[in-house]
């Protein structure tokens, strides 16, 4: 099953995987002010602008024992996207546990 959810809260990500245990999680990460551009730039989609603060104040970033890791998105997205694929997506097979930050 593949899933994409912004899963914000611990709770919701718990929720996930009572449901899917085998999920992982990958917790895009950079400052604060670049997504805030991204956002702004984007258009066409469902969640406005206006809303990036308070999604900013709800994330509570993944746990230690939360399966996941954590990605730098400072690159253009079309580069993020090709290190997921390139490099991550790959070593989910082969790999158990807790994964690195990227």
């Amino acid at each position: 099953m593949r899933l994409a959810s912004s899963a914000l809260k611990r709770k919701y990500r718990e929720i996930i995987l009572a449901e899917a245990p085998s999920a992982v999680f990958v917790e895009l990460h950079a400052p604060p002010d670049l997504i805030a551009r991204r956002v702004e730039a984007r258009t066409g989609h469902f969640m406005p602008g206006t809303l990036f603060d308070s999604q900013l104040k709800t994330l509570e970033p993944l746990e230690a024992d939360e399966p996941g890791f954590r990605v730098d998105c400072t690159p253009e997205p079309d580069r993020v996207v090709a290190n997921l694929v390139e490099e991550i997506l790959p070593d989910l097979a082969c790999t158990q546990g807790q994964l690195p930050e990227i």
